[in-house]
């Protein structure tokens, strides 16, 4: 089961899981949190101001791309998307989260302790082929599970580009064999030729 919202994610879940605090003592709770954590899990940053060589550990020293993010996150990782324009980009992740792990996060730098950022936006991703079709969507999740994407815009440019001519987007996700994964908080402006979100 996937998640898809547009309102702001307000419970208190982390994208590694729910936290449990057992009442048999601390013990009992020291495990809980190993069996449901990733010890190993990293956060990183992106921004287009970065460098895909740079080590992605901070903000002073971010990615460049999220194609970077896309190779490199595993079950447990975080990537704080700093503000700017994507181009040519995607969120299409070659790994997936798990259960135990926790999920593989795309977050908005905005929502994750850098609160005067401006909304990143995703924007003319590749074009991508799933099954018969080619086309270009901004987040792909192509049998992914436990991937979490939080405040991105992905933007398919001027309302004025005719349907199924020019347009640098044609949907903005598709989900395709996916399953355990939430969409939330994001915008999505302009898909053009294409059904704007599709699940499979």
């Amino acid at each position: 089961m996937n998640t898809l919202q547009s309102d702001k994610h307000t419970d208190n879940r982390t994208p590694s899981g729910w936290r449990y605090v057992s009442l048999r003592g601390v013990g009992t709770c020291l495990i809980a949190l190993l069996i449901t954590t990733n010890v190993f899990a990293a956060t990183y940053h992106v921004s287009p101001s970065g460098l895909d060589t740079n080590p992605g550990t901070s903000a002073d020293v971010p990615w460049k791309t999220l194609t970077k993010a896309n190779t490199t996150l595993v079950a447990g990782d975080i990537v704080l998307i700093h503000a700017g324009t994507y181009s040519g980009q995607s969120i299409d992740p070659n790994n997936s989260g798990s259960a135990t792990g926790g999920y593989i996060t795309y977050k908005a730098a905005n929502l994750a302790g850098y609160p005067a950022e401006t909304q990143p936006v995703i924007t003319a991703p590749p074009n991508v082929t799933i099954g018969s079709r080619t086309t270009k969507v901004g987040i792909v999740l192509d049998g992914n599970h436990h991937i979490w994407i939080e405040g991105v815009k992905v933007s398919g440019g001027s309302a004025s580009v005719p349907l199924g001519t020019g347009a640098n987007l044609h949907s903005w996700a598709i989900l395709n064999n996916a399953n355990s994964n939430v969409i939330a908080a994001n915008n999505f402006i302009y898909a053009h030729g294409w059904s704007g979100m599709s699940l499979q």
